[in-house]
């Protein structure tokens, strides 16, 4: 393999950020349907000035975590009857790569 392939799900850089659905400002009720950002990382690796080329790779993905809730409803002998239950659950991104060649060597 080659390329972000070989990485090791699970391992790396992650965070956690929440997207609120609305907020409160002056006594006022705002609501947001639209969600917007970006995240950054910043990585050096040390070099041993051999000018000689190397490539790199990342891969990232996000998720959003999810409550799902099911119900039931039925009808017996002794009356009606109903059910709630609820589990999280993760709406999960494809993995995006990318893959770069640097030199060893100071700009």
């Amino acid at each position: 393999m080659t390329g972000y392939e070989k990485y090791t799900p699970g391992t790396g850089i992650g965070w956690k950020i929440n997207l609120i659905n609305g907020f409160e400002k002056n006594g006022l009720s705002y609501a947001c349907n639209h969600h917007k950002g970006w995240g950054s990382v910043k990585i050096g690796k040390a070099h041993n000035k051999s000018g000689s080329i190397e490539s790199s790779s990342l891969s990232a993905k996000y998720f959003h975590k999810q409550l799902g809730v099911t119900g039931s409803l039925e009808f017996g002998a002794s009356g009606p009857s109903v059910g709630i239950s609820s589990s999280w659950g993760y709406d999960t991104s494809n993995d995006t790569g990318y893959q770069w060649n640097w030199y060893h060597k100071n700009y």
